[in-house]
């Protein structure tokens, strides 16, 4: 009979944040008080509070401890919160973990179900959400696209985006994962420069406009990064003429202020820029020509500085850029104006110190390759050079080494495509291929 009284749970292992290969043995652990005519149930959800499981890994009746060994062989990869459940009479609890498991394989591709995909396009953008990726807007040979979706690696199911206050579509814009919240700014379309954008909310699949009250000057190929609080756009290009301003933008008042500073780089787009713990780093990009150059913005001073250039890359643009406390800032690829690049360079902002990345053993260099900071790697995947790739590689932040990709199951050969990492996985979509685009996409695990 039932008393009413919830059993009182602790899941014991896995206690911390924990990595499998597809096929190891997890071993779930807990136990209970208050543990008369109960069942233990072991779930596996997407999130940490779920209303429904995404799937049952066990049931095990009658007994105050619960010790079992999952094998994981047959399961997708992916990343999912596991924690047990435990039915009393009428009474179901719940008790979950503070972290992810995280199930991979390795050196490995896996195709992604196109069925739901937004239409194929490319010059389109993707974010990931911690949950999802996001992509968003993009062409082909006729349309600008103001349509996206959400795709969910857990469930390998896509699901189409909202239109309603929707940017209109475009190209060469900024989309930067804000948070709890995508924002996509100015861009190109039609014959004009935009000076507009939209914050997408995933959770609720809406879109909200964002104020253009003192906003920077309508642009296109600029870049914008999220401190943790703030939105900031610079750089880009206008009627042919190149910029060196932008904008910070604050969510929560929804308010613009000018981002100029003095000593500010030259004028440039197609740059990279990351944010480094308290202010901006712009390098590279171009304008009559390719640069070499880099820009600190301290934010609190409003001030910029010129970085080092002792062992810094070659000028390039159209590169890779991204930041990780534990390996700096990463730079790679790219082109000079006159071909592709496979090299590149990891910067120290603490040192003012630069650490080359080799091109020798990377991939051959390609035109709108897909490169990824992927934790301690940097991936670097197809592109286009009087033929489309499908060949890549991975270098090693720790050992300073290139390995191959492998080509088996890889995805067509495309360039212009989509890419994000999850913490896990890269998920490359859409982009072009020989005779059009596609809305195919494919998981990488490193």
């Amino acid at each position: 009979m039932d008393d009413g009284v919830a059993p009182t749970l602790s899941l014991d292992e896995p206690s911390v944040p924990q990595q499998y290969t597809v096929g190891e043995d997890i071993l779930i652990e807990a136990s209970t008080t208050n543990f008369a005519d109960f069942k233990w149930t072991v779930v596996a959800s997407l999130s940490k509070n779920p209303v429904l499981p995404d799937f049952t890994v066990t049931q095990q009746p009658y007994s105050q401890n619960l010790s079992y060994t999952w094998d994981t062989s047959g399961r997708l990869p992916g990343s999912f919160y596991l924690g047990v459940a435990a039915r009393k009479g009428d009474v179901l609890m719940y008790e979950f973990t503070a972290f992810l498991i995280t199930l991979v394989v390795h050196d490995m591709w896996v195709e992604m179900s196109a069925d739901g995909a937004p239409s194929p396009r490319y010059d389109h953008d993707a974010v990931w959400t911690g949950n999802e990726m996001f992509v968003w807007g993009g062409r082909d040979n006729v349309n600008y696209f103001a349509t996206g979706g959400v795709y969910t690696p857990w469930a390998d199911a896509w699901t189409a985006t909202s239109l309603v206050n929707a940017p209109s579509g475009r190209t060469g814009f900024s989309m930067t994962w804000c948070g709890d919240r995508a924002i996509v700014w100015g861009g190109f379309a039609n014959g004009s420069y935009l000076d507009d954008g939209a914050a997408y909310f995933p959770a609720s699949d809406t879109w909200v406009p964002i104020s253009s009250q003192n906003a920077p000057a309508a642009r296109a190929d600029h870049r914008a990064v999220w401190t943790g609080t703030f939105l900031i756009v610079w750089g880009g290009e206008a009627s042919s003429t190149t910029l060196n301003d932008g904008g910070i933008y604050d969510p929560a008042t929804d308010t613009w202020t000018a981002l100029e500073g003095a000593n500010r780089p030259s004028a440039r787009k197609n740059h990279g820029m990351a944010w480094v713990d308290t202010g901006l780093i712009v390098w590279g990009g171009v304008s009559f020509n390719a640069l070499s150059d880099g820009y600190f913005y301290e934010f609190a001073s409003d001030e910029w500085s010129e970085i080092s250039s002792t062992n810094a890359p070659n000028a390039r643009f159209d590169h890779h850029c991204a930041y990780l406390p534990a390996r700096g800032m990463v730079v790679c690829g790219g082109e000079d104006g006159f071909g592709p690049l496979a090299d590149g360079g990891a910067y120290d902002p603490v040192s003012d110190t630069w650490n080359p990345i080799p091109a020798a053993g990377a991939p051959d260099a390609y035109f709108d390759s897909s490169v990824e900071l992927a934790g301690q790697y940097v991936f670097s995947w197809g592109g286009f050079n009087n033929g489309f790739s499908f060949d890549g590689g991975l270098y090693d932040l720790n050992t300073g080494t290139w390995r191959d990709v492998t080509d088996e199951n890889s995805p067509e050969g495309r360039s212009e495509a989509s890419s994000v990492w999850t913490g896990s996985v890269i998920i490359i979509w859409s982009g072009k291929v020989s005779g059009g685009y596609t809305d195919t996409g494919f998981y990488y695990f490193p």
